[in-house]
């Protein structure tokens, strides 16, 4: 039986197919978890249950033609990137200031101000293209959760991941290639 078949009978409510589709995305978020160099397991199994969470609340209201594995898959790649980026937060707030005090105090180069012209340029070209895009984005900076960024924008949390994702990516492609397509 396939991921797909898996996939059908859990959402029609079979046990069996809803506890092996879990075990299945355990066992591959998991897989992704390690990928990415994470050591402690006690975290690992953290980000896996959260994922898991995720998808066992929102599977069943959604339609999945195909990409069911892909959509999973986002969400573990975002519960991980979320994970990472909480923790370089944190060890930035334990540097002691005077650690970085030259650099705050030192002039700016022309490399840096090409640098913030060019993420200003993307921002707005991103921007520009979808309005919604600028209020996740900002939301998302503030330092909401993707749950209270769509409470707040009245939108469901997977469309808020997914209207994430395309801006994150959309801000990428500009920066390399200049353009947004």
């Amino acid at each position: 039986m396939d991921i797909d078949d898996l996939l059908k009978e859990a959402q029609n409510g079979d046990k069996k197919a809803e506890s092996r589709l879990f075990e299945i995305l355990c066992l591959r978020f998991t897989k992704l978890a390690n990928y990415n160099s994470m050591k402690n397991k006690q975290d690992i199994e953290d980000i896996v249950q959260k994922a898991l969470i995720t998808v066992a609340s929102e599977y069943k209201k959604m339609d999945f033609q195909t990409g069911f594995l892909k959509w999973a898959d986002r969400i573990m790649t975002l519960k991980l990137w979320n994970h990472f980026t909480k923790r370089r937060r944190w060890k930035k707030i334990q540097i002691p200031l005077s650690d970085y005090q030259h650099e705050i105090n030192a002039p700016s180069t022309d490399e840096d101000q090409e640098l913030r012209r060019m993420i200003l340029r993307c921002f707005e070209m991103v921007v520009g293209s979808e309005k919604l895009y600028a209020n996740v984005l900002a939301l998302s900076y503030e330092g909401y959760k993707a749950p209270e960024i769509s409470q707040k924008m009245s939108i469901t949390t997977n469309y808020c991941y997914y209207l994430l994702s395309i801006a994150r990516a959309k801000i990428e492609e500009c920066l390399e290639k200049g353009k947004v397509e």
